[in-house]
């Protein structure tokens, strides 16, 4: 049998609380606050030095990435700026919620999946005869890191394996991309 907890303030009032009600508060209260990380705790404005490595060749650039809420609880703008040796380079895209765990990324007429577990966004997808993979990730109060790689779908990239039941193709990445941004104080 479950009795009721009794909490009694400066003898005037008496205020029953059940342990199965306390319960729930205590362990459903935390993952409210803490477990929608985006957007909350994702808005604002970041800065970082990217690596970007192709084949041999290695080279740095600086981004910026600026995320905010576009419609509440349903899109952010998501706009990323590099200061490319070619000049400023500026890709403004929103992010559209589609479930709590399913995101697109609206470039304009390219829409990308995105799947958003334990604070990553995870993507995949292939232009023309490329792939691409990319992670933004929250890895801290104030920074985000994100990694994109891919490489050419063709034969002379490509690595198969013949098993008895499958066959396995593995396409090696031939560029990385990686910056650990951090949000610029206001």
């Amino acid at each position: 049998m479950i009795f009721p907890i009794r909490f009694v303030y400066k003898k005037k009032k008496v205020i029953l609380i059940s342990p199965m009600r306390t319960f729930l508060f205590i362990v459903l209260l935390p993952a409210y606050f803490f477990g929608q990380e985006f957007p909350y705790s994702w808005t604002g404005t970041y800065h970082g030095e990217m690596q970007i490595t192709s084949g041999n060749k290695k080279t740095s650039v600086t981004v910026a990435l600026e995320i905010r809420e576009k419609v509440k609880d349903s899109s952010w703008i998501y706009k990323m700026t590099y200061q490319a040796p070619s000049g400023e380079v500026v890709k403004d895209y929103q992010i559209i919620k589609k479930n709590d765990s399913e995101f697109i990324m609206d470039e304009g007429a390219i829409k990308i999946g995105m799947r958003y577990v334990d604070n990553t966004f995870f993507d995949y997808y292939q232009v023309d005869s490329t792939f691409y993979t990319s992670t933004l990730r929250k890895t801290g109060k104030n920074t985000l890191q994100f990694d994109i790689y891919g490489g050419s779908i063709g034969e002379k990239n490509k690595l198969t394996t013949n098993e008895e039941s499958f066959f396995v193709h593995s396409y090696l990445p031939t560029f990385v991309q990686s910056v650990r941004l951090k949000r610029k104080k206001k």
